[in-house]
């Protein structure tokens, strides 16, 4: 038997001319390969068993990484930080999707501040995309044709955007109520409707608590010389839930006062339903007992 002997550098300088080839599959035979997963994008997963998987192409080399990219879309989705787990794409995974992923490289503390802004923008995407799917599944128990979701901020804003919403659809009448109402019936709908066809511009329904269970608006109504008709109601109507120079105070007893007097003050005429009770916190339970 012939012993060869060599130095670790004439190991090094021999592999140097060590030739290494691989075959990369097609990207399509790549996305084919990938098992079914319960993905809402290409960074995360979330199973149903409510863990959430962030797939992050940033190596762990002592900065943190992993953990402050894992944070990122915990605060996005609002879930239960003990339930996220990272994994690694690989660069083929990241071709066959038309490079999802960017730069692998990880170094110079590069990996948090290079990849934060798609991870949080995938966190909140998938973040929409499941309240989404959430009122849709909703809806469609309650056998509603259409679900909308409201959006954050406050009530005013909520309400706000709802009308915007309207206006830009063609909406003739809106009639807004809340989910809250055990004594809503079909007449109260009916009755707003009717309000808003016989020509008045603003129909609001107290509530027990000084706010109200219904506000109604209608287009075109009531209308001055040389508006079109419904104009003024689309102009005053952001003004009704901001207050117009007098901010509302959302959640407090003055609400419906405060309205009925910034729509006074935009010339708007309010027709006033019967006053009902909702249901805010577990105390007004009481009232059904």
């Amino acid at each position: 038997m012939n012993h060869i002997r060599t130095s670790r550098r004439g190991l090094m300088q021999a592999a140097g001319a060590l030739a290494v080839g691989f075959h990369l599959a097609p990207r399509g035979a790549l996305a084919q390969a990938a098992p079914a997963t319960p993905e809402i994008n290409a960074w995360v997963v979330v199973h149903p068993d409510d863990r959430v998987v962030l797939r992050m192409a940033r190596s762990e080399m002592g900065q943190g990484t992993r953990t402050g990219l894992a944070q990122m879309i915990a605060e996005e989705l609002q879930c239960d930080w003990s339930k996220i787990t990272t994994e690694y794409v690989t660069p083929g995974q990241s071709l066959a999707r038309n490079r999802a992923w960017g730069n692998f490289q990880t170094a110079g503390s590069q990996g948090i501040r290079q990849s934060q802004d798609y991870v949080r923008r995938g966190g909140a995407t998938a973040r929409i995309m499941l309240v989404q799917a959430a009122a849709a599944r909703w809806g469609r128990g309650l056998g509603a044709d259409r679900v909308t979701l409201q959006g954050e901020g406050s009530l005013g804003l909520r309400l706000q955007r709802q009308v915007v919403r309207a206006r830009r659809e063609g909406i003739r009448q809106l009639v807004l109520i809340g989910s809250d109402l055990p004594e809503l019936a079909a007449a109260d709908l009916e009755e707003a409707f009717c309000a808003l066809e016989g020509g008045s511009p603003l129909v609001l329904g107290p509530a027990s608590d000084g706010g109200y269970w219904l506000l109604g608006l209608g287009w075109p109504g009531s209308h001055r010389q040389g508006e079109a008709p419904g104009q003024r109601v689309a102009l005053s109507a952001p003004r009704l839930f901001a207050g117009s120079g007098a901010a509302i105070a959302w959640g407090s007893a003055r609400v419906a006062e405060q309205t009925l007097a910034a729509a006074a003050r935009e010339g708007l005429s309010a027709t006033l339903l019967a006053q009902r009770s909702d249901l805010d916190r577990p105390a007004d339970l009481r009232r059904w007992r």
